[in-house]
């Protein structure tokens, strides 16, 4: 009788859940449909990790369950190619810190919590085998992890030998080999604004008490103030790795690792606006393409400058001051807890540059529809909502970076105004459009779906993938939706 009624309820709510997702799909595309209770019916899913080969367009969904790890893979007809059930991972390392694949040729790359043991899981979705390979014999010492990054055929781990300035690259191939490239920055100088010098490893780790967060930032895809306002940050821009640091007011720092050429490039760039008598200070900087954007506040601007590179040169400023009105911006102040029922717009400057000079000043910058969307202010750290991230490193997967950025983006806590320009930055009058992260999360709150389980948000070719877990009835779909709405 019990098992008769568990499976009446199953069947009703798994016809009000399609019901349901009919009725709000118009909006967006159905992709993806996964059906859990039938493809592994007695083990519970914990985790979603997506990973994207816009090369041969397909996605690899790893649904990570107690026992082991469902592995399906999908070409962009929505086709499933193959299902791979890997019963067990590896045992003393159970820790996704990155893949790369080759074709329909996939591996997954584990460590340890302490970073100690590595192993290997292949996956060949072409014949549907697997293997794994327990122990990659690579030990590393004296060195403190910076990143994981995942590109294609490759893992790579950037490393920094303790106090010092040099900096290790190593790259995992498809075989499991592990190769080093060292990047020796010891005769670079690095001073603080009262011209005292520091090693790297100090400037990134040791005089930083308040922001030591290291974040991988993906430049194609909106950013909330939250990520960028860190003061260490990593990105990857046509087969090199660049490193921006802004512990000091007075310099930006910017690192580029060439990772074909083996060799790198050091660059200071000094914030023209510091004086040692300002005493309420905060500095930041963002990159984007042949860009560098830098914020340096003080208790009655803040300034916004735009400098192109190759040569290096600043093309514009843009000042905020206290006692006047702000004549870049696209809209209010909005100030936002990570609530958006609690969503405050003022107008004073004055609030706007205290708020600014009192926190982490921040920059991002999206580009849409051959414009550019600057967001200026600052950001606190705020609680994670429902969505559930997955146990890894953020940067190593690169689905796991963009749905950190959605998460981040979509609970922020930030005083902030929207600027829109063209690709000169000369400022354009209008209405900022939304993109892919507002339309996922107005259909989000509009639906009242935050509390599926195992949500996901990647980009796939040109849009945007969300997908959710629906315990009740055992589906795990995705859907896709535009990257922006004009």
């Amino acid at each position: 009788m019990m098992l008769s009624r568990l499976f009446a309820f199953r069947i009703i709510s798994t016809f009000v859940f399609v019901f349901f997702f009919v009725e709000i799909g118009l909006a967006q595309e159905h992709f993806i449909l996964i059906e859990t209770a039938k493809d592994f019916p007695n083990e519970k899913l914990k985790e979603v990790i997506p990973i994207t080969d816009n090369k041969n367009e397909n996605i690899a969904l790893l649904l990570k369950t107690k026992k082991g790890l469902e592995s399906y893979l999908y070409n962009a007809n929505k086709e499933r190619i193959n299902h791979i059930s890997i019963e067990k991972l590896p045992l003393k390392s159970d820790v996704l810190v990155g893949s790369a694949n080759i074709g329909n040729d996939y591996r997954l790359f584990y460590s340890n919590k302490s970073d100690s043991q590595f192993s290997m899981v292949k996956l060949n979705f072409d014949i549907a085998t697997y293997a794994i390979n327990e122990d990659l014999k690579f030990k590393i010492s004296n060195e403190k992890f910076v990143k994981y990054i995942s590109l294609e055929d490759r893992l790579y781990l950037l490393t920094l030998e303790k106090n010092s300035s040099t900096l290790k690259l190593y790259t995992f191939d498809m075989d499991g080999h592990v190769r080093a490239i060292k990047y020796d920055l010891s005769h670079e100088v690095i001073e603080n604004d009262n011209g005292l010098t520091y090693n790297l490893s100090t400037l990134i780790y040791h005089n930083n008490a308040n922001n030591k967060a290291i974040e991988f930032v993906d430049e194609s895809v909106p950013n909330a103030l939250e990520t960028t306002s860190a003061i260490t940050k990593i990105y990857y821009q046509d087969g090199q790795i660049i490193l921006t640091n802004n512990l000091y007011t007075k310099f930006t720092y910017k690192i580029t690792l060439d990772i074909q050429k083996e060799n790198y490039t050091f660059q200071k760039i000094e914030n023209a606006q510091f004086t040692k008598d300002d005493k309420l200070v905060s500095a930041n900087s963002f990159i984007f393409k042949n860009h560098i954007l830098t914020a340096y506040a003080n208790g009655n601007q803040v300034y916004l400058n735009v400098f192109t590179e190759n040569p290096l040169e600043l093309v514009k400023t843009f000042t905020i001051s206290k006692d006047e009105p702000i004549t870049f911006k696209n809209g209010p102040i909005y100030i936002e807890n990570g609530d958006l029922r609690k969503i405050r717009e003022v107008e004073k400057s004055g609030k706007f540059v205290r708020k600014v000079a009192y926190s982490n000043v921040a920059i991002s910058l999206f580009e849409a529809d051959n414009k550019y969307i600057v967001t200026l202010g600052s950001s606190e750290p705020v609680a994670s909502g429902n969505m559930i991230l997955v146990g890894y490193l953020v940067g190593g997967i690169v689905g796991a970076a963009i749905f950190s950025a959605f998460e981040t983006y979509s609970e922020t806590k930030s005083t902030r105004i929207q600027s829109l320009f063209d690709l000169n930055f000369n400022h354009l009058e209008g209405e900022v459009p939304k993109n892919g992260f507002d339309i996922i999360k107005d259909f989000i709150n509009s639906n009242n779906l935050k509390h599926l389980q195992n949500q996901s948000v990647f980009k796939f070719k040109e849009d945007y993938v969300w997908g959710s877990y629906n315990r009740n009835s055992g589906y795990y779909r995705l859907y896709t939706f535009p990257s922006d709405k004009n």
